[in-house]
């Protein structure tokens, strides 16, 4: 009865909390005026709807011309006002993102109270589903995101429940695959479902050539997702028509191995997470036990992260997609390290800053507009600033250098605290999640 009551103040909590922020949002929030409101990939995104709405063959740009779920949908939903069947559909997408997210923390976080935690956090960043839309109502993201969780959920289920689980991914894939085609990694990632890689001796073994050590191939089954993907992928380049724009995915790659300095990477994490991060590196040893425990969610976050190097300026929209296997582990280290965390000015240092990197007390400025934007302190601590400086690529040096500067040097101070917190409880000398010699 205990535990059943508990559930119910989770649901309405975390109900709640959904309908507060997106209350909240809608109200304080101003939409992009930039392009009339559509913006940069959404101006592509509501042509390919306007298309639709007019009968017409989808003709645009690529890659934005294979994602055509949701300007069909968003056609479907209002054809008068496009914009707001856009906001339609993806609020619907949140309200599905809600559930979904609250089923996925149950099944690995068992105290309710810490999936609230995250849920509140997955619903207040302010590049996040919940809060973007407001600002950013023509994006392919927020239905992006549902089959992603989906498919976690799916290849989660796959493990005990091989033929249903297998079932589940492979529809996700293909439907998913027409609304936005990282959805395919989830294909990929099923390979991995058996736990395949053996990572004791790795480095022997590699040296003296013993692939079969570490690898071992998985069931047929296994392959029926990415099979699934590669027919979708095929059937979104038969059904739309591409105009050759130059566009080229691997140029694209190679361009951004190039181009894009690590140090922007790492602050793109930091935007996206924010410090609670410290928590997963403090916790590194349980962290490191869940991926090698559940390779395909490791081969899904390396995917995605891989993508948020050489994908383009969107760096955080890309990591954004590790979101539900990180925030596990933060989860898992906060429940693994409940005493190192009882000290109430650790816990408002982390919480404060939290707060800060998600921007909880402001909106996002429109662009373009005049404003300058001042020294950050994590994030610039005004609504009124270049709208651009928001982001790791696009930021001015400046900009990007202090932020990323206070965030290391706070992740390290987090780090260190939480160190020496867990030298000073008795009994946590050889907890998991303590690096060996602290």
């Amino acid at each position: 009865m205990q535990n059943g009551s508990f559930r119910w103040l989770e649901i309405l909590i975390c109900v709640a909390s959904f309908a507060l922020v997106t209350i909240l949002s809608d109200h304080f929030q101003a939409r992009i005026t930039y392009q009339d409101g559509q913006g940069w990939d959404g101006a592509y995104y509501y042509k390919m709807a306007e298309q639709a709405a007019n009968g017409e063959a989808i003709h645009v740009e690529s890659p934005y011309v294979y994602r055509l779920g949701l300007p069909v949908v968003a056609a479907m939903l209002n054809k008068h006002d496009l914009l707001s069947g856009f906001k339609e559909a993806n609020l619907a997408a949140n309200v599905l993102l809600l559930a979904l997210f609250m089923i996925w923390v149950s099944m690995f976080v068992s105290d309710w109270r810490i999936r609230c935690l995250l849920t509140l956090l997955f619903l207040t960043q302010w590049l996040g589903p919940f809060r973007f839309i407001s600002f950013y109502p023509a994006t392919v993201d927020n239905t992006q995101y549902v089959f992603l969780l989906l498919g976690l959920i799916g290849l989660h289920v796959a493990r005990r429940r091989e033929v249903i689980g297998t079932i589940g991914v492979s529809l996700v894939v293909f439907i998913g695959v027409f609304f936005r085609e990282t959805v395919a990694l989830l294909g990929f990632a099923m390979l991995f479902v058996g736990n395949p890689l053996r990572f004791t001796g790795l480095t022997r073994n590699l040296a003296e050539g013993r692939l079969a050590s570490i690898w071992r191939m998985p069931k047929a089954l296994h392959f029926v997702p990415l099979i699934a993907a590669v027919c979708a992928l095929v059937c979104t380049h038969l059904v739309a028509q591409r105009i050759d724009d130059g566009y080229s995915f691997l140029r694209t790659v190679v361009h951004w191995v190039y181009d894009k300095p690590l140090l922007t990477y790492v602050y793109a994490v930091f935007i996206v997470f924010g410090p609670a991060i410290a928590l997963v590196l403090f916790n590194w040893r349980r962290s490191w036990a869940f991926l090698e425990t559940n390779q395909a969610f490791l081969v899904f976050i390396a995917g995605a992260c891989a993508l948020a190097y050489v994908g383009g300026h969107d760096t955080e929209r890309y990591l954004y997609m590790t979101l539900p296997v990180i925030y596990i582990m933060i989860g898992q280290a906060i429940a693994d390290n409940r005493a190192v965390l009882r000290s109430k000015p650790l816990i408002v240092l982390l919480c404060a800053t939290q707060l800060i990197s998600q921007r909880i007390f402001w909106t996002i400025p429109d662009y373009p507009n005049d404003y300058r934007t001042p020294l950050p302190v994590l994030t610039v601590l005004s609504s009124k600033f270049q709208y651009l400086d928001l982001f790791s690529v696009h930021s001015t040096r400046r900009i990007g250098a202090v932020a990323v500067a206070e965030y290391v040097l706070l992740t390290a101070v987090l780090l260190l605290w939480l160190n020496h917190r867990a030298r000073r409880v008795p009994g946590l000398a050889a907890s998991p999640g303590i690096p060996a010699g602290s």
